[in-house]
């Protein structure tokens, strides 16, 4: 078990927030809209309750205190936040226009928390905040795919006096001074950690790569092998030895936890990794060996059959 905090630490931590949007929805019952947002955002009920209705997923209520992370977004399909299962949803893009709100854009950092009041003549009130985040570092987005499209947190894994204070920062703390929006922004940061580190505490198994290997000691043993040391020439059976695993059986756990061989596993962290190395101009040649290629040409081959493109054009598009 040694191992399994390793592989949590470091994804929770690649998780990098460039851009946020806070808003404080106080709604009054009857309400609803649906909504077609790409950008990854969650929502953390208050006070009250919400329901969320998704592609794919049975409908969800969400109590004070619990919440729900969309990492890709409605990637799959526009979602219905709802008063109840019977309210009429309005398009939210709508409301934002007739509000005369700005639209979330990723690329500017600075963007001041706001509150909205919407909804009907109803006396049941609920308060939710919905963070909407940026993540424009293009090497992330192997870690983003792996978590699963719809992570619930509920109020009873987490510490709701720290959460409260997360949720109330943005609000409490906006004085409009300098330096202000950088605070809300690593605040943002701060409570994605939290929340995705909660989730994954507990659900580890509804991932996959890294993600579903972790949930599973033996193999998290050798992932953690795989991150420390990628050079290596890692073959099944040294894999299955780190795991103390005999080899078929090492090789159908793997593959039932992570959804792919231990080679292709190897082969996209190491391509991760390229990633990360090449975004930050590191040259090629000097790759190939610290990735564990024999020559510049394999690792060139292995990116472009992994990524579908040539390291080069990687390094350009991932440039500032």
């Amino acid at each position: 078990m040694e191992t399994t905090p390793d592989l949590l630490t470091e994804a929770v931590d690649s998780l990098k927030v460039d851009s946020s949007a806070t808003i404080l929805f106080e709604f009054t019952d009857p309400w609803g809209f649906s909504a077609d947002f790409r950008q990854p955002f969650c929502w953390s009920v208050l006070e009250g309750r919400a329901w969320l209705v998704a592609p794919g997923h049975p409908p969800l209520c969400l109590a004070a205190g619990d919440s729900v992370i969309l990492p890709r977004g409605t990637a799959s399909g526009a979602c219905l936040f709802l008063s109840s299962p019977e309210a009429t949803p309005f398009p939210v893009e709508d409301f934002w226009r007739q509000s005369e709100l700005p639209a979330f854009d990723p690329s500017q950092r600075a963007i001041r928390p706001r509150r909205i009041r919407w909804g009907g003549l109803g006396a049941e009130v609920t308060r939710v905040v919905s963070l909407a985040f940026g993540f424009q570092d293009v090497r992330l987005q192997p870690l983003i795919e792996a978590l699963p499209e719809q992570m619930v947190v509920r109020q009873a894994d987490v510490d709701l006096t720290f959460l409260g204070s997360l949720l109330a920062y943005p609000f409490d703390h906006d004085d409009g001074q300098p330096g202000a929006p950088a605070l809300v922004t690593m605040t943002a940061q701060l409570l994605l950690m939290y929340l995705v580190r909660t989730f994954l505490l507990r659900h580890a198994e509804h991932g996959n790569g890294w993600l579903g290997g972790w949930s599973d000691p033996r193999i998290a043993r050798a992932l953690t092998a795989v991150h420390r040391a990628p050079q290596q020439r890692w073959t099944l059976e040294r894999l299955a030895e780190v795991a103390c695993m005999s080899r078929a059986a090492f090789a159908k756990r793997f593959i039932e936890c992570t959804g792919e061989s231990p080679a292709r596993y190897l082969c996209r962290w190491r391509m991760q990794l390229a990633r990360e190395a090449l975004a930050d101009g590191r040259s090629l040649k000097a790759l190939a060996g610290e990735l564990g290629y024999q020559s510049e040409a394999a690792f060139r081959a292995a990116f472009r059959r992994t990524l579908g493109q040539a390291p080069h054009a990687f390094q350009r598009a991932a440039k500032p």
